[in-house]
């Protein structure tokens, strides 16, 4: 609350802050004759003026109008901010003739989201510049939009109303930043988690920056390509979490789900026609939504509560998904629904589904066992293969054919890579090097389990794993 606490200033008490404020603007003028004084205050009725949370709404507002000079290319020869029980004023000499300045001053009133709040005055040697002496707009009443002084003789409106009205813009505006903040972290958490797995090497079968033998119709910039087109889409996914205010979560999914389909277009434009992130538009995607969603609900963003929301959000995917399969063409099949009509293989949407078991029970409880002076690109690398060892991954089915001894050897050499005490011994080197080799020679992939790496990266970082 504003006003909740501070030292209640008398009639006198304002007067005689008003006669200090008027003696120092006067020796500024006197010492700057060829410059222009900006004062700059807060409109703030009653009895109290200042408190900690006054003086966060001033610095905020004070610091944006700073901004503006910056910007225009003003310049500050001399700054002084004063706060008094009686209330804050800054006074910054500029190097003006003041009319240009009083024109940035009243668009900073008019058009800030919190400049209504603010008294800015400009004053020069000759006195005040008004906004009618530059045929500028008067200002107009916080509540009722009619003109300020006429609401302030009549006193049209009551001191709570004042305060209320005030205190409504404060807040709206610090729910705004919040929300714009988080967003902005959210949103480079998404394309960090991107960049990181496949900055990662060197992984068996994927794109990484020294090889792309296994997708030769890619490589690390077009992965750099894609993650930056889709910066928009998990703007469009957090704002839709964040946003929703339904009962029914699978109404959410159904929303982004139109997303999705426009971010892979993006995708598409971006890199020339090369799928690097289907499945991860749709699986962070789907995360980006969920932690929107739970964060503003509950001001936090735990792990447990967004895969809870995840799996409100996608319940009976794989059912709803997968019902019309057996009337499709098989030539328009995709491999994941032709596993599923060939074996019950349900896929990414499966995990999704269940809320990521595999990322819950492998790739988070790794990364939270390891430690964190470990080499990063290593940590993540074991990641990879924990998940790999893990998961029924579509991608790696199809590469292999179908055939089972090609799949089961694959597991067993990751398998025997941990067995041997992976990186850290020989024996472990000396077996991720015939993992690399038998994914070369089998032209075997782990997309599927890429994606699942992106998002367990996104976890990590969310909760400092990483």
């Amino acid at each position: 609350m504003l006003f909740s606490t501070g030292q209640p200033q008398s009639i006198a008490d304002v007067l005689q802050d008003k006669d200090k404020r008027v003696a120092f603007q006067q020796m500024l003028l006197k010492k700057y004759p060829t410059a222009a004084l900006l004062v700059v205050k807060l409109n703030i009725p009653g009895e109290i003026k200042y408190n900690n949370s006054i003086d966060h709404l001033f610095t905020v507002g004070y610091n944006e109008l700073k901004k503006s000079l910056f910007k225009n290319k003003f310049f500050l020869a001399d700054e002084f901010v004063w706060r008094h029980p009686a209330g804050e004023t800054a006074f910054i000499v500029v190097n003006s003739n003041g009319n240009d300045l009083k024109l940035l001053s009243v668009n900073f009133e008019e058009t800030y989201k919190l400049g209504r709040l603010f008294d800015v005055d400009v004053l020069t040697r000759k006195g005040t510049i008004s906004r009618k002496q530059l045929n500028l707009p008067v200002r107009r009443c916080l509540i009722c939009e009619r003109p300020a002084k006429e609401c302030a003789r009549s006193r049209r409106h009551t001191l709570d109303d004042l305060k209320q009205t005030i205190e409504s813009k404060w807040d709206t505006f610090q729910q705004i930043t919040e929300n714009s903040d988080y967003r902005d972290k959210i949103i480079d958490l998404a394309q960090k988690s991107l960049l990181y797995e496949v900055t990662v090497n060197p992984k068996p079968g994927l794109v990484d920056p020294h090889n792309h033998d296994s997708h030769p119709d890619m490589d690390i910039f077009t992965f750099i390509d894609s993650s930056l087109s889709l910066r928009p889409y998990f703007c469009s996914c957090f704002d839709a979490g964040w946003n929703f205010a339904k009962k029914d979560l699978q109404e959410l999914f159904k929303e982004i789900r139109p997303l999705g389909v426009a971010a892979e277009k993006k995708m598409f434009t971006a890199t020339n026609g090369v799928n690097t992130h289907k499945g991860a538009i749709f699986s962070l995607g789907i995360v980006v939504t969920a932690t929107a969603y739970v964060y503003h609900q509950n001001n936090n963003d735990d792990v447990d509560n967004i895969l809870k929301i995840i799996r409100d959000m996608c319940h009976d995917l794989v059912e709803n998904d997968f019902k019309n399969l057996r009337q499709l063409p098989v030539e328009n099949l995709t491999a994941g629904q032709k596993q599923y009509l060939d074996f019950g293989l349900t896929g990414i949407r499966g995990e999704v589904q269940q809320g990521f078991p595999t990322i819950v029970k492998w790739g988070l409880p790794y990364l939270n066992k390891v430690s964190l002076n470990q080499d990063l690109n290593q940590r993540l690398l074991n990641v990879l293969l924990q998940l790999a060892l893990h998961t029924v991954d579509s991608n790696l089915i199809k590469r292999a054919n179908y055939s089972k001894e090609t799949i089961n050897k694959a597991h067993q050499l990751i398998n025997e890579y941990f067995e041997f005490g992976a990186e850290k011994t020989a024996s472990g080197r000396s077996t991720f090097n015939q993992i690399l080799a038998y994914f070369k020679q089998k032209n075997l992939s782990l997309g599927g389990t890429a994606d699942l790496l992106i998002v367990t990266i996104f976890l990590g970082l969310l909760t400092d794993l990483l």
